[in-house]
């Protein structure tokens, strides 16, 4: 029905949940709670999402590729000058050229990666025609960015590795085997300490504010007040009245 009644406002709704509130939901950019890998950190999920990508499509810096990506990449930059906003439309200038590469290079993907890597097209193509933002939101796709991820940090990494050191076998032992452990045990950490904040406004709706105030929190052992308690009295009232489960209830907010 929106789609007949305003067509114009429909598409401006679509492009923006497609190219700018799905990603920043994701990835993290301009809004902390999202569904990022390492989602305390914002963006940096994106990296290894990419790199996974271009991993398991085997896409080689040659000509063709090299042509694709600029040529697509600056039409896609020229048309979002001419009818879109540079804010709202930014990351087409990036999922586009990748879309268009992943196509041409979907015959190098081993056939167990495809579901994985047409997941997050065809979500974001059919959902985009909702707002989504909460984190759950995303437990679909989901799937697919710890799928990509995990391919990029075990499988690409360890080759870059290989091609920049000489001396593979003795690379992940003495001290970079500790400076890794403890890369890992703040990535886990800082994970428990956002899932935390996370569940603490969501239950709340206590905003974050900064990490001294949340361990101050902690310490004097205070307890999460549930969100919407105070309207519990009212609740327990309504319970009493006769016939209340066939009653409809109306307010202004709620």
């Amino acid at each position: 029905e929106g789609i007949s009644i305003d067509f114009d406002l429909f598409l401006k709704n679509y492009f923006y949940n497609q190219f700018s509130s799905i990603p920043k939901s994701i990835f993290g950019f301009d809004n902390m709670v999202n569904s990022s890998l390492i989602p305390f950190v914002p963006g940096i999920g994106l990296i290894s999402v990419l790199g996974g990508v271009v991993y398991i499509l085997k896409i080689r810096l040659n000509k063709i590729n090299s042509i694709i990506l600029v040529s697509v990449s600056s039409l896609t930059a020229f048309l979002i000058f001419l009818v879109g906003n540079f804010d709202t439309h930014f990351f087409a200038i990036v999922i586009i050229p990748l879309l268009i590469l992943g196509i041409i290079n979907l015959r190098n993907a081993d056939r167990n990666f495809t579901p994985l890597l047409i997941l997050p097209v065809v979500f974001t193509i059919t959902l985009s025609i909702i707002h989504l933002r909460a984190p759950e939101h995303f437990l679909l796709i989901l799937i697919s960015i710890i799928a990509i991820s995990t391919v990029f940090i075990m499988e690409a990494i360890p080759k870059i590795i290989r091609i920049k050191s000489k001396n593979y076998n003795n690379l992940f032992s003495g001290n970079v085997k500790v400076v890794i452990i403890i890369i890992i045990s703040l990535m886990l950490v800082g994970n428990l300490g956002y899932s935390y904040a996370t569940f603490k406004i969501s239950s709340s709706g206590i905003p974050f504010t900064n990490i001294q105030d949340e361990i101050s929190f902690i310490s004097q052992n205070s307890q999460i007040e549930q969100f919407g308690l105070h309207w519990k009295p009212l609740i327990d009232e309504l319970k009493k009245q006769p016939g209340i489960e066939q009653s409809v209830i109306m307010s202004s907010y709620f």
